[in-house]
């Protein structure tokens, strides 16, 4: 047995391993209430240039069906007409404040500045964040993601799928953010929480105040998301909430350039996360690298037999169960028969971005 059959075989057992061992507490996870206490929720929007996104959002926000909760934009540094549009329909409302920053203090990233100064501003015990090209998915939002706190938990982790177009890109969009949920989903369920997405994340305030995030990472660009929960579940127990009424719906990038770059400045923040971390992701994600180009160099040579055969069947079929499950979870409407190609397309893309972000000196963020 050659050492390429062999590779493609270990790369194999590591997938059925993972998928079984992690993913698989996300098959049988069921959501139960955990709190029928009501706080005030602090509900904050960090945004520029968004005026057209926050007309839609900020009406839907305000008529969230919750007893006490306020909405806090922090407008950061915007050279369209947000502030002039913001205060003439939305600043009258008692539940809506508004920030507006016109510059950055030395050595301040600015989505993180911007945070800081809404979470400062911020009078609920529970702080709910969303980005500015989202909408939730339900009028009870707020309430389906704060029941889920207790005197135990102070992070809850939600999720936050793309809104389904007719292209490739946005199906393989829409399997990555499937697929990144379902990560931080099942490690969260094994003790071991590493991110969540700014999309829809809420934690204590007082707990995010404690772990000092923002302030140890105030100039790394990006990050504002899962080094915040990585650092707050320091402090604290993490929750997941998955139900269809607790999720937002973001608007997806419409370009593969946009989409690119988003993910390269992902793949730079990584670096900052915790070793154990690293090494449970990167073993995966090598596994998936290694089986694929494995399998390729082996039909390129011409050394495709039927063991390889049977494991590239096999290890595909689970793949598709492992998504069908997840997605029917998480209510998703990824088609079945899409998750082989996808699944290829997605590592492809991660070996692209992983190699052009060893060349890129520096990631901007806007």
């Amino acid at each position: 047995m050659g050492i390429l059959t062999v590779l493609f075989i270990i790369s194999a057992i590591i997938q059925v391993v993972y998928i079984l061992c992690v993913f698989s507490r996300l098959w049988f996870y069921t959501e139960n209430l955990k709190s029928g206490e009501t706080v005030k929720v602090s509900l904050i929007i960090c945004a520029r240039n968004e005026k057209e996104n926050l007309a839609k959002l900020i009406p839907n926000l305000l008529n969230q069906k919750y007893p006490d909760f306020e909405v806090i934009l922090v407008n950061d540094r915007s050279e369209d007409d947000t502030q002039e549009f913001i205060e003439k329909h939305f600043l009258q409302d008692s539940k809506f404040r508004l920030i507006n920053i016109d510059s950055l203090p030395l050595g301040w990233n600015g989505k993180k500045y911007a945070l800081k100064q809404g979470s400062n501003l911020a009078e609920g015990e529970i702080i709910l964040l969303t980005d500015a090209d989202c909408l939730p998915a339900s009028e009870f939002w707020i309430k389906s993601v704060t029941e889920n706190f207790t005197s135990e938990i102070s992070l809850v982790l939600g999720y936050s799928p793309y809104s389904k177009e007719n292209t490739f890109l946005n199906k393989i969009i829409r399997y990555e953010t499937v697929y990144t949920a379902m990560q931080y989903f099942s490690l969260s369920l094994a003790g071991m929480t590493y991110m969540g997405v700014g999309r829809n994340l809420a934690y204590r305030k007082h707990t995010l105040v404690q772990s000092n995030s923002l302030d140890k990472y105030r100039s790394v660009q990006g990050g504002d998301d899962d080094l915040t929960v990585q650092e707050i579940s320091k402090y604290s127990q993490t929750a997941i909430t998955i139900k269809k009424c607790s999720q937002t719906i973001s608007i997806p990038k419409n370009t593969y350039r946009q989409w690119f770059k988003q993910k390269l400045r992902h793949l730079a923040v990584g670096k900052l996360y915790t070793p154990k971390s690293k090494l449970i992701l990167g073993t995966f994600v090598m596994a998936n690298l290694g089986f694929y180009a494995s399998f390729l160099l082996l039909v390129y040579l011409e050394s495709i037999h039927q063991i390889i055969i049977i494991v590239f069947i096999l290890r595909t079929l689970l793949i598709i169960s492992n998504f069908v499950l997840i997605t029917r979870k998480l209510k998703d409407s990824l088609a079945w028969y899409w998750f082989p190609i996808l699944d290829f397309f997605y590592y492809l893309n991660y070996l692209l971005v992983g190699i052009s972000a060893l060349f890129s000196r520096k990631i901007k963020w806007i």
